[in-house]
């Protein structure tokens, strides 16, 4: 199966960092380091929010404005259709102050998802064996949103976090059956 991913981010807006004195990193080194793609792969051990604080020495926010289109020339799972084409809009902070640490990201997509058949609803893996089922099949149309956040402290013996995410997003056809899915 070939698959072929096309990003291409129309604006990208540079990240804004807090200077203090402490900060031994230009703006252009904290904006390079966050561009790279290690610094999503760097980031896996920090899921546990106590541990989040350890993942910058620097505050930092940033957004984004793209569009992203991932095809396949065959689908893996019929049911989840052969990619998605979408515009997104996203942004994220990074705050730390004294002790605690605050983060926070939000996003929206709009686009479509590209030959979904044989399912009426985006949320496969979660609703299968119970899903509605169409011989007609075809694009949909998706609106999605998507928040999450997170505070953290640090102490001399303990360190604690809290974080949570939220994702919501509405489905429809433009053609009959005209389905109206609304997931979160």
């Amino acid at each position: 199966m070939r698959l072929g991913i096309l990003t291409s981010t129309l604006l990208a807006a540079a990240p804004v960092f807090a200077a203090t004195a402490a900060d031994s990193l230009a703006v252009a080194q904290k904006s390079a380091a966050e561009a790279t793609g290690f610094a999503g792969f760097a980031a896996l051990p920090f899921t546990n929010p106590a541990v989040r604080p350890l993942q910058r020495g620097y505050s930092y926010s940033q957004a984004r404005l793209g569009y992203s289109s991932q095809l396949q020339t065959r689908a893996a799972t019929i049911e989840k259709g052969r990619g998605e084409q979408k515009g997104f809009f996203a942004a994220d902070a990074f705050i730390h102050s004294g002790s605690s640490t605050v983060w926070g990201s939000a996003a929206y997509h709009n686009g479509r998802i590209l030959g979904m058949n044989l399912c009426e609803s985006p949320d496969y893996d979660k609703v299968y064996p119970y899903v509605i089922a169409d011989t007609i099949g075809g694009n949909q149309s998706l609106e999605r949103y998507m928040f999450s956040g997170g505070y953290a402290r640090s102490g001399e013996a303990v360190s604690w976090g809290v974080s949570l995410g939220y994702v919501a997003g509405l489905y429809y056809r433009q053609v009959d059956p005209r389905p109206k899915t609304i997931s979160g």
